[in-house]
């Protein structure tokens, strides 16, 4: 059974131009609203969950259309139904009635987590202006602030000031809604969208990620592989349930720093030196010896055998996986595809024009030979192209959005 039940309105279509004036009275230091409703066919996308990624290294504002699904079987109690939050794509992946991506970056911002407590609430207050026309302010339902890598590197009190000057930013979005005109005369009108504010862990970024993946592609049962700088996280499931999540510090970068005083390492990267040979084999051999030989790694293939949804159900994400991709021109490689590949890279330094704008180019060989090992490490043949990363997944979490988990019901 399918319900079209909603969560509650915060603001209703025509008071859009109030709600502009008095987000721009309310949050200082935004270059103020951009005014959607003079394009006739902008759509209003309905309720929306927004997501706010603090990353490291910069801040994205994250906005999803939000639907419930609701399923019981014959005549069962209604109470009894089965209730979901989710959060589909577009077809052109794009949020409908703006043109724009989903989540788009705080230009020229550092991550929040680098910056006082004040300069961090007007970064995000300058964000928040700059996208949120009325329209889209008018139909967010919730919030949610997730902290990330940057955050869990601050010291604890630090973290708390910070974090309370942002929930501070957003509780406005609610209090300009409450001020405006037309809501003088609906004093229990629920207007004021709840903030939940956190800081992820590796596995929970891993969960989100896997829960992405299940909106995008509509798959209830697949891995995710998301290889960052730092660290990856691992998550597997089936039957719309996460079974197993790891974050493990095997990342890219850190990788390469362990293997700085390493005899071959030249074999992956030739310094600048114009006579240097890189090699694919020496440098995989090289990496699985140093890099993943270890307990993390282990690990790693510990979690990867305990649920294997598929032999086809691995979605690669994060940019050193999409830079492999579009280098290959392909959304589906297999591990041999990908050895071979690698070969011809680390032998031939044409770049491919995929990669000429990459900011792998420098690290290529690299790139292929550790993404080869960590594949083989986890076992599986193949791995797909995943799209965006966890803030989708976020959307559609019971426990950063309440309203996605017990309190949905069919209508009546």
């Amino acid at each position: 059974m399918q319900s079209s039940k909603l969560i509650p309105r915060i603001a209703r279509p025509g008071r859009s131009r109030w709600l502009c004036l008095a987000i721009a009275l309310l949050i200082v230091g935004g270059p103020g609203c951009r005014d959607a409703s003079s394009d006739p066919s902008a759509a209003i996308p309905g309720p929306l969950h927004l997501v706010i990624d603090a990353g490291s290294s910069g801040t994205r504002l994250c906005l999803f259309p939000i639907r419930n699904q609701c399923e019981q079987s014959g005549d069962a109690d209604p109470d009894s139904a089965q209730c979901r939050c989710q959060a589909p794509a577009a077809s052109d992946d794009l949020l409908p009635g703006t043109g724009e991506p989903n989540c788009t970056p705080i230009p020229g911002a550092p991550g929040l987590a680098d910056l006082a407590p004040e300069a961090a609430a007007r970064t995000l207050s300058a964000g928040l202006a700059a996208r949120l026309t009325p329209q889209l302010a008018s139909e967010i339902r919730g919030i949610a602030l997730l902290g990330t890598g940057g955050f869990r590197a601050i010291a604890p009190d630090r973290q708390r000031e910070v974090l309370a000057a942002l929930r501070t930013e957003l509780r406005k979005i609610g209090d300009a809604a409450n001020s405006a005109p037309e809501n003088a005369n609906a004093p229990d009108e629920p207007t004021k969208p709840p903030v939940t504010i956190e800081i992820l862990s590796g596995p929970d970024e891993g969960r989100l990620a896997w829960m992405a993946l299940r909106e995008l592609e509509n798959s209830p049962t697949h891995a995710i592989l998301e290889t960052g700088g730092a660290s990856v996280q691992f998550a597997s499931g089936r039957s719309d349930n996460v079974l197993q999540a790891v974050s493990l510090p095997l990342g890219m970068n850190q990788a390469f720093d362990r293997l700085a005083d390493e005899a071959d390492l030249p074999r992956c990267f030739p310094f600048g030196a114009p006579d240097a040979v890189t090699d694919f084999d020496a440098c995989r051999a090289l990496i699985s010896r140093k890099i993943f030989s270890g307990a993390d790694a282990a690990a790693l293939r510990t979690a990867a055998d305990a649920v294997k949804p598929g032999p086809e159900t691995l979605y690669g994400l994060g940019s050193s996986w999409k830079a492999i991709f579009q280098g290959m021109d392909q959304s589906r490689i297999t591990l041999s595809e990908l050895e071979r590949f690698g070969r011809t890279v680390c032998s031939d330094r044409k770049l491919t024009p995929q990669e000429r704008d990459g900011k792998f180019v420098q690290r290529r060989c690299y790139l292929y030979a550790f993404q080869a090992a960590l594949l083989q490490q986890t076992g599986y043949e193949s791995i797909r192209r995943g799209r965006e990363s966890w803030p989708r997944g976020a959307a559609v979490s019971e426990k950063l959005f309440p309203a996605c988990g017990p309190a949905l019901r069919p209508a009546q």
